[in-house]
């Protein structure tokens, strides 16, 4: 029995981050970074932690108690998937390895329509957390979409108008569109 196996032990068994022994598990690790999927890596205490860095990927040098492991696993199974659209903090929408540079005004747009998900975002939704000092004259959303849906379309998604609703943010594989799934 190694260190690595009482904590293994603590994690559930159908938790959706998979727990592996660093440097040990040094292949299983890179396969898991490659096939997109979120893992926890148990470095030994005299082993150098993993260089590599994503949002699937978080390390922690043992020994480490059950409490600060479960912590980590939370944390990483609340972070976006590798294909799971965001905007980070200097405006860059990324999904999985593409990325598009935002306008400020053009990031706070997509994130309203994120954080919709898959229901339709309102002009009115829109335009109060884009300008909430009052919406510009004019129809200000509706002008600044064809370069918006031109630089979204980069990484893969499409930004849908709904008739007299407002517009939904959508997934685009192939011809296939689907909800961005974000809730």
């Amino acid at each position: 029995m190694t260190i690595v196996d009482p904590v293994a032990r603590a994690v559930p068994r159908d938790h959706p981050v998979t727990v592996l022994a660093w440097p040990a598990e040094a292949d299983r690790a890179a396969r898991a970074r490659r096939e997109g999927h979120a893992h926890l890596l148990l470095v030994d205490p005299d082993a150098e932690p993993p260089t590599a860095r994503d949002a699937l990927t978080d390390w922690v040098r043992l020994p480490v108690s059950d409490e600060d492991v479960l912590a980590r696993l939370d944390a990483l199974d609340r972070r976006p998937t590798s294909t799971d659209p965001y905007v980070d903090e200097h405006d860059v929408l990324r999904r999985g390895d593409r990325w598009v540079a935002l306008s400020p005004v053009e990031a706070r747009i997509i994130r309203v329509l994120l954080e919709h998900g898959a229901a339709v975002a309102g002009r009115r939704v829109i335009g109060a957390a884009v300008w909430p000092g009052g919406m510009p004259a004019g129809r200000p959303i509706d002008g600044r979409l064809p370069r918006l849906r031109a630089r979204v379309a980069t990484v893969g998604l499409r930004i849908h108008t709904i008739r007299s609703r407002g517009f939904l943010l959508a997934v685009a594989d192939g011809d296939e569109v689907r909800e961005t799934g974000h809730a």
